[in-house]
């Protein structure tokens, strides 16, 4: 990541030797470079350059689509960045790199809403054999892209993530897993379901604390909505705790972590005011019962938190 030693390098080669198609490789590389340190115009300038070359070598034309899909997606223009990497598979016969661009490109359709194109190339992934990891992300992805009026579809995919659960080689994504389906009962407005499986994937988050913050987060915004005040409030200080600082939205989601803490206190405040209201009017006989309760509830409690130690 030297990047001004390599523009240096590439743009001496591309000087000293101008009759060798070398050159060219050096150029496009000089672009790769400009795109790493965010310097469009420079790489913008080059590209203008070699696409009006008479002379560009054939065998480079894979490498300078890729370069040109790369500064796309760098500016923000998914469309070209889209149109250069179809260019690119085209001229690419590996298998496992032509699954990575179109797994590339599902990324590109999907942020687009394009689910239908974005499902095909996830498909054409899984179709060119490539890690094991890609082809698990692409799955995770056509899930996540599914037409909630489908039904048919839903139950095939949901049927499909269950087998995957049950697949030891997918152990370490089950809460990625459970995850996908609860965006799907999500979806179809199964708030049950949906609450079960964001538990069951925070659960499984054993290493993964990105996946279990997401998790979190989602519930904490479901309780939110019903609302449900106290359990919102636990499940954004988990959230706030586990999340990175660079987090989309990462200074609203530590807001309403506060807002809801200082809520909650007071809701906190108001029922054992009220309790003891209650209590203090109560006949001597009633409120000795009531007391025996909550003491037995404490007692009862506090026994469960010390078992659960123990296991």
């Amino acid at each position: 990541h030297d990047y001004f030693s390599a523009l240096e390098s590439f743009d001496y080669v591309a000087k000293e030797y101008k009759k060798s198609p070398l050159r060219y490789e050096a150029m496009i590389w000089q672009v790769r470079t400009y795109n790493e340190m965010e310097m469009p115009n420079s790489a913008s300038d080059l590209l203008d350059f070699l696409y009006n070359e008479r002379d560009f070598p054939k065998k480079y034309m894979r490498d300078l689509a890729l370069a040109s899909a790369d500064f796309y997606m760098h500016t923000g223009n998914d469309e070209q960045a889209i149109k250069w990497l179809i260019k690119a598979i085209a001229r690419t016969h590996r298998k496992p790199t032509k699954a990575r661009y179109a797994f590339i490109l599902g990324q590109l359709y999907t942020r687009q809403k394009n689910t239908k194109k974005a499902i095909q190339m996830f498909k054409f992934c899984i179709k060119w054999h490539p890690t094991y990891e890609m082809v698990f992300n692409a799955r995770m992805n056509i899930a996540g892209l599914f037409d909630i009026n489908d039904s048919k579809n839903s139950k095939m995919i949901k049927k499909e993530l269950k087998k995957m659960l049950a697949d030891s080689k997918n152990d370490e994504y089950r809460d990625q897993i459970y995850y996908a389906l609860a965006e799907i009962e999500e979806k179809e407005q199964n708030m049950p379901a949906t609450i079960k499986y964001l538990k069951l994937s925070a659960q499984a988050s054993i290493t993964n604390h990105y996946q279990k913050a997401r998790s979190f987060l989602k519930l904490a915004d479901i309780f939110f909505d019903v609302p449900e005040y106290k359990l919102a409030q636990a499940y954004y200080d988990s959230t706030v705790t586990l999340l990175p600082h660079d987090y989309p939205n990462y200074e609203i989601i530590v807001s309403k972590r506060d807002n809801l803490t200082d809520l909650v206190k007071n809701l906190d405040v108001i029922s054992r005011q009220d309790s003891l209201q209650k209590l203090a009017q109560m006949s001597e006989k009633d409120r000795d019962v009531a007391i025996d309760t909550i003491i037995n509830r404490v007692e009862a409690e506090e026994q469960r938190k010390a078992e659960e130690k123990l296991y």
